[in-house]
């Protein structure tokens, strides 16, 4: 596959020149002539970006030719998230509650066990669950 360079053009500051230009020879604000490449998202910083780019991807530079030259914008990638190693799409069920940790550790002044209680730690919360 070639890379779609512009004559003479590498760089992210030279995009933003030529699209400074292109929008000058149009009468338009730079902001109002990005907008069919991106959006209402705002262009004055993504403009910006690109001036800070030594190397833009091969359909950033693409993308820019077509807005500059008048041809059909070449429509931006979209990508559709892979799910993580470990992600299942099994739904817990209702019935399986996850019942909450119960600090069994003895009080440290009596040495009852804590889930009883003692007047030195509370007891724990009843088993909601009945198990």
């Amino acid at each position: 596959m070639s890379t779609p360079w512009i004559a003479g053009v590498t760089t992210g500051p030279d995009l933003v020149a030529r699209i400074r230009a292109a929008a000058a020879r149009r009468s338009l604000p730079v902001e109002e002539f990005l907008r069919p490449l991106v959006g209402n998202k705002g262009g004055v910083s993504w403009l910006k970006e690109l001036g800070r780019a030594h190397y833009p991807l091969a359909r950033t530079i693409t993308r820019v030719s077509d807005l500059v030259e008048g041809r059909p914008i070449t429509p931006a990638r979209t990508y559709q998230r892979q799910p993580s190693a470990g992600s299942t799409d099994r739904a817990v069920p209702v019935d399986d509650p996850v019942s909450a940790p119960i600090d069994r550790e003895p009080c440290f002044k009596c040495g009852v066990r804590g889930d009883i209680g003692c007047r030195h730690r509370p007891a724990a919360p009843a088993n909601i669950h009945g198990l």
